[in-house]
């Protein structure tokens, strides 16, 4: 089935190969992102977790995006929308890039300009894994606290925080995330030594406001690579953002929600 007429756009001729490959394209799970370019033509693209180059054979497993401009009988009928199931597998045809896509800045061009979709296989062992590595990516797991799932945040799970539920969430900043996995799950196992300790230097920091300092309601934590951490309080329409690292608290800030 021909996509997009079929065709390399000229003004795309800078960005991928003249001659058209054969490839297996492993599907993500992300929604199918569409635009327009500066220039206004109109493109859908999806992204892929990994593809099998069948003309040159060379492998790339890694998140990247495959590209192509709908015709507007495509755009008309929506059929563009439907060409790919989350987690399939797809044989297609398509232009590489000039340069290999982990080196191109603008992720949006592309590791292929799609041309032609030949149709599902049930099954390729590399493209298996990419999609098996990847679906393990989207969950950490802690026996403490539980399963924390992969959301624009970061890992992001809940906690018995002393008497109240609060959300967690391990920063995505810097790999690997066992590491302020690790950091996060030693702060919530003392969490009633640490909440004393929170307390006691926003009592201090809000000596003109002891009401709030004393009510304020445990709401978030988020942990990062080296142990850093923000810990946010809430009190009425206050929110109190105490900053600290391995060795305790260290800022505070106060502001309105």
């Amino acid at each position: 089935m021909l996509v997009g007429g079929g065709m390399l756009p000229e003004y795309r001729r800078q960005q991928f190969k003249n001659e058209q490959h054969e490839f297996l394209v492993a599907i993500s799970d992300e929604d199918l992102n569409t635009g327009n370019t500066v220039s206004g033509e109109f493109f859908a693209d999806k992204a892929v977790l990994g593809a099998i180059d069948l003309t040159t054979g060379s492998r790339e497993q890694g998140r990247t995006i495959m590209i192509w401009e709908p015709t507007s009988e495509e755009q008309q009928n929506g059929s563009f929308r439907e060409l790919f199931r989350e987690y399939g597998i797809y044989r297609v045809k398509g232009h590489p890039p000039i340069k290999p896509w982990y080196n191109v800045p603008d992720v949006r061009m592309g590791s292929l300009y799609l041309t032609e979709v030949i149709g599902e296989i049930t099954s390729e062992p590399f493209l298996d894994k990419a999609i098996r590595e990847y679906k393990d990516s989207l969950t950490l797991r802690s026996e403490l606290l539980g399963v924390l799932e992969l959301d624009d945040d970061g890992y992001k799970g809940s906690f018995n925080w002393v008497w109240t539920r609060i959300s967690i969430v391990v920063s995505t900043e810097y790999v690997p995330y066992s590491r302020p996995l690790s950091y996060l799950e030693a702060f919530c196992r003392d969490c009633e030594q640490h909440d004393n300790e929170l307390r006691s230097f926003a009592y201090e920091k809000l000596k003109d406001n002891k009401r709030l300092a004393a009510d304020m309601v445990p709401d978030s934590v988020c942990m990062y690579y080296d142990g850093d951490y923000d810990f946010y309080y809430k009190y009425k329409e206050y929110t109190v953002n105490i900053s600290g690292d391995l060795n305790g608290p260290k800022e505070l800030w106060i502001g309105k929600h």
